[in-house]
């Protein structure tokens, strides 16, 4: 369409752990993203297509319900020239200008202003919100869900659900998006606080509505009120590739968090101030499985949660 676009290189990527991702906002997406560079951004609109295997499909369908036509597909940009998950920077949402087979597999075709990294999804699945943070912390009499989105577009609120069993949720309340008429690139922090929370061990998600309507959800966050069972919980993502977050309940002081090999050998040790959540950089350790354990300084309670680096 005129545009000279100098060298253009493309390259795909694609994990070890199966046909699907999961976004780290929550939602399935197909296990590859194309990144394509060139040496001159376009001044107009270009057409770009996208392939992908027939397999990439049919586990995106079986998770993710509709149609299960190629038509249902969308691709969320990420500003990051070679981002690995969606939502670690400003993201662009495209829907599609055609789609076909391609022999036994397919493409999409959607038009860009500028190249990056490309990743697909379920347009039933929309990926207006980018959740960097959700916490769930008991104080006093209430419980607060503190979170924070890294972008947002064409958002519209964030309905807040508690479960006491992690299955049957009931919404609690709502709070509107601060994203100015519904598009952000900027970090935005929200908070809800639950009044009336219930004993033992309870469940919060956000429901994320855009301004047509269309809904999905959060991950699960976990809190404790009453009892001082050491707990390790909320640890995304597993298999992870570096940072791995989680939460610990029933901290009564500091504690200290080991990653241990499956030969008992400690290969990272920290103690860690009571928070209201946690990390660990999984990074430099080699492929396998390891286990996490939290143990609190005051009462030498032990907790355990097994995790994998990819």
């Amino acid at each position: 369409n005129g545009n000279n676009l100098g060298t253009v290189t493309a390259n795909y990527f694609v994990t070890n752990s199966g046909t699907l991702r999961t976004a780290t906002q929550g939602g399935a997406y197909m296990n590859r993203n194309i990144e394509i560079s060139v040496q001159n951004q376009p001044t107009t609109p270009v057409s770009v297509r996208l392939f992908f295997t027939d397999a990439e499909k049919a586990a995106l369908d079986v998770a993710v319900p509709g149609t299960n036509d190629r038509t249902d597909l969308r691709v969320t940009k990420e500003q990051s020239s070679c981002a690995a998950f969606l939502g670690t920077s400003g993201s662009t949402y495209h829907a599609l200008s055609g789609n076909s087979v391609y022999g036994t597999d397919h493409y999409i075709q959607v038009e860009i202003s500028s190249f990056s990294s490309f990743f697909i999804h379920k347009g039933l699945e929309t990926l207006p919100v980018s959740i960097t943070k959700l916490q769930a912390t008991a104080t006093g009499t209430t419980n607060t869900v503190n979170w924070t989105t890294a972008t947002e577009a064409n958002s519209s609120k964030f309905v807040i659900e508690r479960s006491v069993n992690g299955a049957s949720f009931i919404a609690l309340g709502q709070v509107a998006s601060n994203a100015v008429n519904g598009y952000s690139s900027t970090a935005l922090n929200y908070n809800f606080v639950d009044v009336n929370p219930v004993q033992g061990k309870q469940y919060y998600r956000l429901q994320m509505v855009d301004r047509n309507g269309a809904t999905k959800y959060s991950q699960t966050v976990t809190v404790r009120r009453g009892g001082n069972k050491l707990e390790i919980v909320d640890v995304r993502p597993n298999p992870t590739t570096g940072l791995v977050y989680f939460n610990v309940l029933g901290v009564s002081n500091n504690v200290n968090i080991a990653i241990r090999n499956l030969q008992g050998q400690t290969v990272i040790n920290k103690n860690l101030v009571q928070a209201n959540g946690f990390s660990v950089d999984l990074a430099p350790l080699a492929t396998g499985m390891y286990i996490l354990e939290a143990v609190d300084t005051k009462t030498q309670e032990k907790a355990v949660y097994k995790i994998v680096k990819q």
